[in-house]
């Protein structure tokens, strides 16, 4: 099964992938993508738009310190999972979370 990134445009619950919000840019299989875009659920990205969406030199992601997040509500997390494009933190765990934010996974 191919894996395709797509970002979100409208909000949706996918029973594998969780809630979703628009924005989110996460990686689906193929046959999910194409239905979504179709629907205007998400658009498909291209590998040269992911250059230009905050990291075309390849720096590491900027963390936060642990004791910061655990502070957090897991839906706050999730937004700042979302912001720091982090895969799969739909299905995350608050401890989970905070481990991915912090670099520690």
């Amino acid at each position: 099964m191919k894996l395709v990134k797509v970002r979100m445009k409208r909000t949706t619950n996918h029973g594998a992938y969780g809630f979703l919000e628009p924005g989110q840019v996460l990686d689906v299989d193929e046959r999910t993508a194409i239905r979504w875009a179709r629907r205007g659920i998400a658009e498909v990205s291209d590998h040269g738009r992911q250059a230009l969406e905050g990291n075309p030199e390849g720096h590491a992601a900027q963390t936060q310190p642990a004791g910061d997040l655990a502070e957090k509500t897991r839906n706050e997390l999730v937004k700042l999972a979302a912001a720091a494009k982090v895969t799969g933190y739909g299905h995350m765990t608050k401890a989970e979370l905070v481990a991915a934010l912090t670099g520690r996974n």
